[in-house]
C-alpha cells in the first residue's frame, strides 16, 4: 500500500509539474509580443532621433540668421563709414587743395621709390 501510495504522489508531482510549464501556445504568444514590444521601441528610437535631428535644425537656422542679420548690420556700418570717410577727403580736398596736391606729389615720390628696381 505504501509503494502505491508513493507511485500516486509521483504521478501527481509529475503531472502537476507538466501542468505549470508553459505550453508552445504560450511561449509563441509570448513571443509574439515580445516581437511587437520591440518593434515598438524600435518606432520610438526613430521618433526621438528624428526629433533631435529637427530641433539641432532649427537651433542651427536659428544661430544662421542671427549670424546673417548681425553680418549684414556691420556691413551697413561699414559702409556709413566708408561714405564718411569719403566725404571728409572730398571736403578736406576743396578746402585745402595746394595741401591736398602737396600729399599726392609726395606719396606719388614714396611710390616711385618703394617700386624702383636697384
Amino acid at each position: 500500500m505504501m509503494q502505491q501510495l508513493e507511485f500516486v504522489e509521483m504521478a501527481t508531482r509529475n503531472t502537476a509539474s507538466k501542468t505549470d510549464a508553459p505550453s508552445v501556445e504560450d511561449l509563441a504568444a509570448q513571443l509574439d509580443t515580445l516581437r511587437g514590444d520591440i518593434a515598438h521601441l524600435t518606432e520610438l528610437m526613430g521618433d526621438y532621433g528624428k526629433d533631435r535631428v529637427n530641433k539641432a535644425g532649427a537651433t542651427a537656422q536659428k544661430h544662421a540668421a542671427d549670424l546673417r542679420a548681425r553680418a549684414e548690420h556691420d556691413a551697413e556700418r561699414l559702409q556709413a563709414q566708408a561714405n564718411e570717410f569719403a566725404h571728409d577727403a572730398e571736403a578736406f580736398m576743396r578746402e585745402r587743395p595746394a595741401t591736398t596736391l602737396g600729399m599726392a606729389a609726395a606719396l606719388g615720390f614714396l611710390v616711385g621709390i618703394l617700386t624702383s628696381r636697384r
